[in-house]
């Protein structure tokens, strides 16, 4: 049964809203295959990342597009899960992290990563993953639930403090960290604050900063920011 030109009106304005909530525009510096990226990135894209080396954009539709360097493993999660990739996340040293529509749930980072990811029951009850970062060493990454929830392994000192000042327990909407100490914080009430930067990221974040929607830094201080 066809669905009514209503409906079709509704799905259509539901479509727009979750685009806007991601982000329609794109904007970075630094990263390999400069054209490809414009050329591939539009408003369905439902999740971006890059290391600065790499840079991967998942579809609405399923489909996904990638410049040179993907982790092997990662493509190979691609290639083998049947189900629709949700979310995706990058990092330096071969780190990363994939979400798929069903809930599963595939990465290569460090072993604590690995145990929080792993307790089922504590994932549960903070709501899923919202979004993963990963920092300049190793062990260096931050985990945001979708109830504001989270948990970090090495942090850079600038992000610490950031955190301290924010008081007890403050509820993030998103962290991201970088290979040379760049980092990005938002919170579920609306505050910002970032460091680490090239003085370029910084002119330009101060213009765009009430739209943003994602941030993520590569290798060279390459970065990419995904704003309405």
């Amino acid at each position: 049964m066809r669905p009514c030109p209503k409906q079709e009106q509704e799905e259509w304005v539901r479509l727009e809203r979750k685009r806007s909530v991601r982000g329609k525009l794109v904007a970075f510096d630094g990263l390999p295959e400069k054209d490809f990226i414009l050329e591939s990135f539009a408003s369905n894209v439902v999740s971006i990342a890059t290391d600065g080396k790499t840079t991967i954009m998942l579809f609405e539709e399923g489909g996904w597009a990638f410049t040179a360097g993907l982790p092997t493993a990662l493509r190979n999660e691609l290639d083998a899960r049947k189900t629709l990739p949700a979310y995706v996340a990058l990092g330096s040293q071969n780190r990363w992290f994939l979400t798929f529509a069903n809930g599963a749930e595939t990465w290569n980072g460090p072993d604590e990563m690995s145990r929080v990811l792993q307790d089922s029951a504590l994932v549960e009850q903070h709501r899923g993953v919202r979004t993963v970062a990963f920092g300049s060493t190793f062990d260096s990454y931050f985990i945001v639930f979708n109830d504001g929830w989270w948990c970090r392994g090495d942090l850079p000192d600038g992000l610490k403090i950031a955190i301290q000042r924010l008081g007890a327990e403050p509820s993030f909407k998103c962290v991201s960290l970088g290979p040379d100490g760049e980092w990005y914080l938002e919170t579920l009430d609306g505050k910002a604050g970032w460091g680490g930067v090239p003085n370029h990221f910084d002119h330009f974040i101060r213009r765009v900063k009430k739209d943003i929607k994602f941030i993520d830094f590569g290798k060279d201080k390459s970065y990419l920011i995904r704003y309405s």
